[in-house]
């Protein structure tokens, strides 16, 4: 959506897991929303600087605690509802109520729900005059197409058929593409604008081709069952060869979805490399233990926990028309290891160990 209103001449900040940004500058980093004070003062920056819109990430942690409350808001938009964060928030119920707050608890003027999500369905139940979008939605995902070239979606809205191309990648990207197609539209974008944004939209660590020559080498910020099996899912479909997953599980984190990540990776990988992500007060081993109870070929598996030393072994092992997807860590910058932020970002160590 940022992309969009840029590519429109309407000048537009953004708020986000990976930095909070007003065209070239960044105002901040660290979580996803920022704390009240933070932001109040970073949408109040980015008005003075000449912003019409800003486009903000609000977690489920930041709905809880009201961080963004009372702003007034022009769309809101829920695609999906996964496992995660449940160290936080106890159960899935809990996890949706915290979302849901941010249809129900705030003024907005368009209310955007994919209804071929289930919790998106039910909140689309709960919520009166939301606009639906999926395959049966208001805004109907009536095509899409997807390799490593790009992908191509076909939408239909308001008695319209829309066609864009797009440099995403991956199937999962129809739900990301839709409801930001149908906000353009009500907001009077011409197709001309949204066409051009969408051929170039670049977000670090989000299927960012890192590489791309006999073998193809991907970081992604992935870190859950369902963001694991999505991404993986995609690139087994794009590779010629044989897909090399390498992920960790962050420590003092929801233990119970390690497992499941275990069995999301085994789906669709042909080797997987466990290593450590940001293990934090837990030692790396006892997690790497605990994403392998939920593999049951063992024989695909290499442990190496040392993450360097693991994706190193992944370039190595690569080969002709492979894809080796590096996950968990997407745009961070550092390795958290018992209270100390080391720097560390996959995609420099990628590119470092090819140079060499």
């Amino acid at each position: 959506i940022e992309k969009i209103l840029n590519t429109s001449g309407r000048k537009t900040g953004l708020v986000g897991t990976v930095y909070y940004r007003f065209e070239d500058k960044i105002l901040g980093e660290g979580r996803t929303t920022p704390d009240q004070i933070t932001w109040h003062k970073t949408l109040s920056q980015m008005l003075k600087m000449g912003a019409k819109y800003a486009v903000a990430e609000i977690s489920s942690h930041a709905l809880d605690q009201y961080r963004v409350y009372p702003t007034k808001l022009r769309a809101v938009i829920f695609t999906n509802l996964t496992r995660d964060h449940l160290d936080y928030h106890k159960s899935m119920e809990e996890y949706y109520l915290s979302k849901r707050k941010l249809f129900t608890e705030y003024y907005s003027e368009l209310k955007f729900v994919n209804i071929d999500d289930e919790y998106g369905k039910r909140l689309s139940e709960e919520v009166k005059n939301v606009i639906t979008y999926g395959k049966n939605g208001q805004v109907k995902i009536k095509d899409f197409k997807t390799s490593s070239r790009g992908s191509e979606i076909e939408i239909e809205f308001k008695g319209k058929t829309y066609r864009f191309k797009t440099n995403l990648i991956g199937e999962f990207q129809a739900y990301n593409l839709a409801p930001a197609i149908a906000f353009a539209i009500i907001e009077g974008i011409d197709k001309e604008a949204i066409q051009q944004a969408l051929l170039n939209i670049y977000v670090p660590g989000r299927v960012e081709v890192v590489y791309s020559g006999e073998f193809t080498v991907i970081v992604d910020y992935a870190h859950t069952p369902d963001a694991v099996e999505n991404v993986l899912k995609t690139l087994k479909k794009l590779t010629n060869g044989k897909l090399i997953s390498v992920f960790g599980a962050g420590g003092n984190r929801d233990r119970e979805k390690r497992p499941m990540m275990g069995k999301s990776a085994e789906k669709f990988s042909d080797l997987i490399i466990l290593t450590s992500d940001n293990p934090r007060d837990e030692e790396p081993e006892k997690i790497i233990d605990d994403i392998l109870e939920g593999i049951s070929d063992k024989s695909k598996v290499i442990v190496e926990a040392d993450r360097k030393k693991a994706i190193e072994k992944a370039l190595n092992l690569a080969k002709k028309g492979d894809i080796v997807a590096i996950l968990g860590k997407g745009h961070e910058t550092y390795q958290e290891i018992k209270g100390v932020k080391y720097p560390f970002n996959d995609v420099e160590v990628v590119k470092n160990l090819l140079r060499r």
